[in-house]
């Protein structure tokens, strides 16, 4: 008899989204949640029907009808979960970002290959209805070669709690470029096909946050008030060159001074067309507008699209490529990029200058 595919889950937040795509899959058996906070964990087991709980990841990874993992956790413990997890023979989807820096991205990358298993990064927002429809003209050829980008998530009001993990540097990595701003640079990269990183140059600022001032609405007080610190950025700006001579700009803010709450979408600027997408207003038709000239007139037009819940299509995805034994969409090589580029952007904003990725040990040099 067959048996069905087997899934742990650690965490118990972002874990909710996972849990549910994976219960849209016939063939798939949510069969553990695991973490330190068995309360929490059973909680969201007995929501979804999970049979099993345990405080201790590696009781689960032990677990030999389990044979892939999401691993929805605080960002400094991603490496070590996945590693563990591709090492005990199980496939893993990770939460953005795939770990803290370019340096432990590569462990997990190295560790999948080894082991042959599967390692998926989950940027849901590349299987939003918009985000497919956008590629598809992209890879159409519509704007021709993408030489200029921009890449932004701006909040008025934003900040995720004080004193949480998310605002303390040694658990999150970052402020809001690691948290939020990660998700438009790679839609950015992803569009653009992924070019090689040559330069990064970016300055960071910290107006809001160590005024005790821009917080989120209903962050304020949560249980994530683990660390009393806020050593973080609360905007992030910079540029990247890419080998192919192409130039993204990206913008990352938890709280600034601005009419909307939230701004978040990408901008592209191709040799035949162009086109911008933005992600607060994803359910609208015209959410994604494409540019174009021929013969001399203008034209502009709308991808026609469906939504549907860009998670549960992000989990069967995961899911057929084991089932497949294909690779992904959203790979761990291209993880590793995105954090080459976030590594650079944090560490030119520290010393003032631009921080070069095509010379030999400097990426070594800024991340260990």
């Amino acid at each position: 008899m067959h048996r069905k595919l087997g899934i742990g889950v650690c965490g118990a937040r972002i874990a909710r989204n996972h849990i549910y795509g994976y219960k849209q899959i016939e063939d798939v058996d949510v069969l553990c949640v695991a973490g330190p906070d068995v309360d929490r964990c059973r909680a969201v087991a007995e929501e979804y029907g999970v049979p099993r709980v345990v405080a201790d990841y590696r009781d689960m990874l032990a677990m030999d009808d389990i044979d892939a993992v999401s691993i929805c956790v605080p960002n400094r413990f991603h490496a070590t979960l996945a590693i563990d997890a591709l090492n005990a023979g199980k496939h893993v989807l990770c939460e953005k970002p795939l770990a803290v820096n370019a340096q432990e991205a590569q462990r997990i990358v190295d560790a999948a290959r080894a082991n042959n298993r599967l390692l998926m990064v989950a940027f849901n927002n590349r299987f939003s209805a918009n985000t497919l429809a956008l590629k598809e003209v992209v890879d159409q050829g519509t704007l021709g070669p993408i030489y200029y980008g921009k890449a932004f998530w701006l909040r008025r009001h934003g900040i995720p709690g004080f004193g949480g993990w998310f605002t303390t540097k040694s658990i999150s990595g970052g402020g809001p470029l690691i948290d939020i701003g990660v998700h438009m640079l790679d839609l950015a990269l992803y569009m653009m096909g992924y070019p090689e990183p040559v330069a990064v140059m970016g300055s960071t600022y910290d107006e809001f946050g160590s005024r005790g001032l821009g917080a989120h609405k209903g962050w304020e007080a949560t249980d994530l008030q683990i660390t009393n610190t806020f050593d973080v950025e609360d905007l992030a700006v910079g540029m990247v060159k890419f080998a192919n001579g192409a130039t993204l700009v990206v913008e990352a803010s938890w709280a600034g001074h601005q009419e909307r709450e939230d701004d978040l979408g990408i901008q592209l600027y191709g040799r035949l067309g162009g086109a911008r997408m933005l992600m607060p207003d994803y359910q609208k038709a015209d959410s994604v507008r494409v540019f174009t000239e021929a013969d001399g007139h203008v034209g502009d037009f709308a991808p026609s699209f469906i939504m549907d819940d860009e998670y549960s299509r992000e989990i069967r995805h995961f899911v057929e490529c084991i089932q497949n034994g294909t690779e992904s969409l959203a790979p761990g090589e291209q993880g590793v990029t995105l954090m080459r580029i976030i590594d650079a952007l944090y560490e030119s904003a520290a010393s003032g200058r631009e921080v070069r990725l095509d010379v030999p040990g400097q990426v070594e040099e800024i991340v260990g």
